[in-house]
């Protein structure tokens, strides 16, 4: 059983519920902590919603190599500042930056991400996309665009 903690504070302190998230991952249970304070005051509205897209979405991770080791910072900004962009890194190896993107729809999303958000930007030679199967994490970061539909 994966135990959802859903923090709408300013700050995670405040309540402990970090340091219950902490207490629940030593005991090895699976627990995660999604921290959306823009959701302040709409928690009853939406608990449901989220937990059930919280339980059948994974976050999917692209690969990306640049035409040129220039454009990393540039690349990585911009990369950074798309709607359905969790996270973006620098790394050594295969790719020049990996992405963790969250789609809502899917595979429909992730063409979306690929053929629509990546091109637009240019200098990008080659992209791999990877379904994350499962996955242990601390935190669940949503990307705005996650956001937003729910808070409607």
């Amino acid at each position: 059983m994966t135990t959802l903690l859903l923090s709408v504070q300013q700050d995670l302190d405040v309540i402990g519920i970090r340091g219950l998230h902490e207490l629940l991952r030593a005991r090895g249970e699976d627990s995660t902590l999604a921290f959306m304070p823009a959701l302040k005051g709409k928690e009853a509205e939406t608990i449901g919603e989220f937990e059930a897209f919280v339980r059948e979405k994974s976050p999917w991770l692209v690969g990306i190599s640049l035409m040129s080791h220039e454009q990393l910072g540039e690349k990585l900004d911009q990369i950074g500042s798309l709607p359905r962009v969790n996270w973006c890194a620098v790394v050594t190896g295969r790719y020049d930056i990996i992405v963790e993107i969250v789609c809502q729809e899917g595979m429909d999303d992730l063409y979306e991400f690929l053929d629509q958000d990546l091109s637009k930007l240019g200098g990008i030679t080659a992209s791999e996309s990877f379904v994350v199967m499962k996955s242990r994490r601390k935190w669940l970061l949503l990307p705005d665009a996650v956001v937003e539909t729910f808070i409607k």
